[in-house]
């Protein structure tokens, strides 16, 4: 079964996130905590983190910067889920250092539909299941 961890700072959205995805046949973890999520993703199996831009104790620019440097967490797929626009994020990536199509397997504009959502973690799961020479 496919592992998704949600960070996210709102527990609402985490049991929304949590429910979309086990109803459509994924484990879920979830936590408001970016120090709880790197533990999760060093000492847990996950194929797909999906995560807020805007949070209190670590914006996402930072974990997804603390991610990529780090090997052992670099090739785990990360779906940005967030309120702002996606020209908007893509804008903010830029200014990070980052590039919205290459350092993010998706991205999720809130408030989104369910089938959305699930649209999203399936193309990022397929994607990051595709031998690199072919993705």
């Amino acid at each position: 079964m496919t592992r998704i961890l949600c960070l996210d700072d709102d527990p609402d959205m985490l049991d929304l996130l949590r429910l979309i995805l086990q109803l459509a046949g994924y484990e879920a973890l979830c936590t408001v905590s970016s120090s709880e999520a790197l533990l999760l993703l060093r000492t847990e199996r996950v194929d797909l983190l999906t995560q807020d831009f805007m949070r209190p104790d670590m914006d996402g620019w930072a974990f997804l910067r603390l991610m990529k440097s780090d090997e052992s967490l670099c090739a785990i797929p990360v779906l940005g889920i967030s309120a702002g626009p996606r020209d908007f994020r893509a804008d903010q990536a830029r200014r990070m250092g980052f590039d919205l199509d290459r350092d993010l397997a998706g991205y999720v504009v809130k408030p989104f539909a369910p089938d959305e959502l699930i649209a999203a973690v399936a193309e990022a799961v397929i994607e990051s299941a595709l031998p690199k020479s072919a993705a």
